[in-house]
């Protein structure tokens, strides 16, 4: 019968026989853990388990090595039977689990207990270094972990502060917004107004949803006994970082029954640190507020003079403080953490895109992600059905026009972050309009992905001819996605028209086509589509992210042209063939799967006089 504790049992059972041998060889005293020991951890995953005495420097160290149900595909796990040493020594979980490896750590599944030595060994340094306080310095570089592990330290923690207010000095009066679970901390009010109706697009969400709160610099690290349990705590700490931070507080505490939120923040070492708090009022929490408002004053007339004396007695021992944990939102770490880092000429930058399809939405979106926040979207197009099986958007944004629903989209994903101003017609009225002129010629990079000769062609005109026009990037695909290019003009180097026929067709094409052949045409007049699928467009559009990104930071400065080659085994089954140039212009390309990278030089017989 299989074992089924274990997911590959045929692995595990030969493992746990040999910890069994090695245990009982090393440690006279070790047992088996019992079920229901190895049921106080982590949710019933661990199945086999041993309780040994660790000798170290300090002394007997009673401690538990665990397998869990994935053994030998995951990292047997030790821990010190005495939870006490929870947040006294770092590295120590309330269950006493030791965190003796980072995660980025790998193991090899092959060595059996070996690994077992390795990590006995790791354990009694931890425990030498802790009691000799060698390791104190942890619970201040890695301050955020620990800070959550005393949020959840009863229960997991139902609220969390999203810190949307600049992470540095000073001390300040800060603003907080309640959205269910998140609690929005913001320098100024309409700036978290901003973000919660771009998070929930919402309208209804007024500036009345937000109220004041403080942000306290303390200019100290907190170590774990530190850790503020009743606003008396709050209170002592905040006066003993000085300045006018406690006559904040105190100026802070509402006239009727109700909160504090307070953010403690200081430099941990490896970036600033915040310990989220909520001061609670003395009065009881339960009823309706003017049955508290009228417990809380007892009797007496609710005056200045009595307010003075229930500011006071809000920072009482009496007066408990909950502990949240805090996450930060502002635009700088978001980019600095989840991007190539914060860049701030894309920070600075605007990009016009015009054509918000399959190419340019999803352009846009990576966009966003590198690090641009101000957009003008130009698009007259509706999205419909039968757009969305190659489309950022989906069947909710369907009837609306696709900057509506692209603008919508990058503003809950990015909320409060973004500029975006949308023009629902094409890109020609809105240079034709002298008020609007200005969306277009004073943007950073202009960006076309609609793929229509006449439009681009125009627009690569207005380039020549117009006066400090800026660089435009040009993004287009060849049938079936087998290709794909994406063109950068700067004004130093060829143009648009330096590589193309007089129709519109590219010269140096990957692939050629009966003409329109590869065109398919739905049961409606003069209409026509491309086949491709996402997965097939998925590299250009990074690569055309990639070039403006390129030309905005000023590492592409000269005019450039880049090529995307799919898979080109596509093009005998679609009755297409390798263009007659390929060799000249893009050398030997083999099977395909790769990009080129030219210089897109001038041509002398460009019609634009170059």
């Amino acid at each position: 019968m299989v074992d089924s504790r274990w997911l590959f049992p045929e692995r595990a059972l030969p493992l746990v026989s040999h910890y069994n041998r090695f245990f009982e060889e090393k440690y006279p005293t070790v047992r088996p853990l019992t079920y229901r020991e190895l049921s106080l951890y982590d949710n019933d995953s661990y199945h086999s388990g041993w309780r040994f005495d660790l000798e170290t420097a300090a002394g007997v160290i009673p401690a538990n090595l665990l397998l869990d149900t994935n053994t030998p595909f995951s990292e047997p796990r030790i821990a010190i039977v005495d939870k006490s040493y929870f947040l006294k020594w770092p590295h120590v979980e309330k269950d006493g689990l030791l965190c003796l490896r980072q995660d980025v750590d790998t193991i090899d599944h092959n060595v059996g207990v070996n690994l077992s030595h390795e990590l006995i060994e790791m354990t009694k340094s931890l425990i030498e270094d802790s009691i000799a306080g060698k390791i104190q310095n942890d619970f201040i570089t890695e301050f955020n972990s620990y800070w959550k592990r005393w949020c959840t330290r009863k229960r997991d923690s139902q609220q969390m502060v999203l810190m949307l207010a600049a992470p540095n000095p000073p001390t300040r009066v800060v603003y907080r917004g309640i959205f269910g679970s998140d609690i929005i901390i913001c320098d100024k009010s309409e700036e978290g107004l901003r973000w919660a109706k771009d998070r929930f697009q919402e309208d209804s969400i007024k500036e009345d949803h937000f109220e004041p709160a403080a942000f306290i610099w303390l200019g100290f690290p907190l170590t774990p006994r530190e850790y503020p349990k009743c606003n008396a705590d709050v209170a002592n700490l905040s006066k003993k970082a000085g300045g006018k931070n406690f006559e904040m507080l105190l100026n802070l505490v509402p006239k009727a029954a109700g909160s504090i939120v307070t953010i403690f923040a200081f430099d941990s070492g490896n970036g600033p640190a915040f310990a989220g708090l909520r001061l609670n009022d003395v009065s009881p929490s339960s009823g309706s507020k003017k049955k508290r408002d009228s417990k809380r004053f007892n009797g007496f007339r609710n005056n200045p003079s009595t307010q003075n004396i229930f500011r006071k007695r809000f920072f009482s021992s009496a007066a408990k403080t909950e502990a949240i944990p805090v996450q930060r939102i502002d635009r700088t770490w978001i980019f600095e953490r989840g991007s190539r880092g914060f860049d701030k000429r894309l920070d600075e930058a605007r990009v016009c895109l015009i054509g918000c399809g399959s190419l340019g939405a999803q352009a846009a979106q990576f966009f966003a992600q590198s690090g641009i926040c101000k957009f003008v979207l130009i698009d007259p197009e509706i999205l419909s059905w039968d757009n969305i099986a190659r489309h950022l958007l989906g069947g909710k944004d369907t009837g609306m026009t696709k900057i509506t629903g692209l603008k919508r989209h990058l503003e809950s994903h990015f909320p409060g972050m973004l500029e975006i101003q949308v023009e629902s017609t094409n890109w020609q009225k809105v240079f034709a309009d002298n008020g609007k002129r200005k969306l277009i010629i004073e943007s950073d990079l202009v960006v076309s992905t609609i793929g229509n000769w006449d439009g681009e062609a125009a627009l690569n005109y207005a380039f020549n001819m117009t006066p400090d026009f800026p660089p435009v990037v040009y993004g287009w695909t060849e049938p079936f996605g087998i290709a794909g290019h994406a063109l950068a003009v700067t004004g130093l180097g060829g143009c648009l028209a330096c590589g193309m026929g007089s129709h519109g067709g590219f010269k140096p094409a990957v692939t050629k086509w009966v003409k329109f052949d590869y065109l398919k045409r739905p049961p409606a007049c003069g209409e026509t589509y491309q086949p491709y699928g996402v997965t097939d467009i998925a590299p250009l559009q990074a690569m055309i992210a990639r070039l403006c990104a390129d030309v905005i930071t000023g590492k592409v400065i000269r005019s450039q042209h880049r090529a995307w080659i799919g898979d080109l085994s596509q093009l005998e089954e679609a009755g297409g063939g390798l263009s007659e140039q390929i060799e000249n212009y893009y050398g030997d390309i083999e099977s395909g799967y790769r990009q080129i990278v030219r210089d897109w030089k001038v041509n002398r017989k460009c019609l634009l006089g170059h």
